[in-house]
């Protein structure tokens, strides 16, 4: 389970573990998600994931290489899974993997954690 205020910096990532309210963790990634930090971002999403469900907020990410992209399938496939994204970065590469659809995804974080507390 995630704990609150727990943050991880490896080279260009960062990863910040928090848990709202009503215990639906958060892992809010910053920076860059390429072939150099997955490894990062799979062990942080492998602590804090929740058999309820996990929000990933990618709001703050900078780059997203198509690792990101296997990683969040890869997720979604074991646990119920909430991706928030609106930066350039994150949506183009999800568009152009095809797998836009795929994952559940929400404008912001409140949005995401509201849908496993329904």
């Amino acid at each position: 389970m995630a704990q609150p205020g727990h943050a991880t910096t490896v080279a260009a990532v960062t990863i910040a573990a928090t848990e709202d309210e009503a215990g639906v963790p958060v892992l809010r990634v910053a920076g860059e998600v390429d072939l150099a930090t997955i490894g990062c971002v799979r062990d942080a999403i492998a602590r804090h994931s929740h058999r309820h469900g996990l929000v990933i907020d990618l709001t703050a990410v900078t780059f997203f290489a198509v690792c990101g992209v296997d990683l969040l399938l890869e997720t979604a496939a074991r646990m119920p899974v909430r991706v928030v994204a609106d930066s350039h970065a994150v949506l183009r590469v999800l568009a152009a993997s095809g797998v836009d659809g795929q994952l559940p995804r929400e404008v912001s974080v409140v949005d995401a954690v509201a849908h496993f507390c329904m």
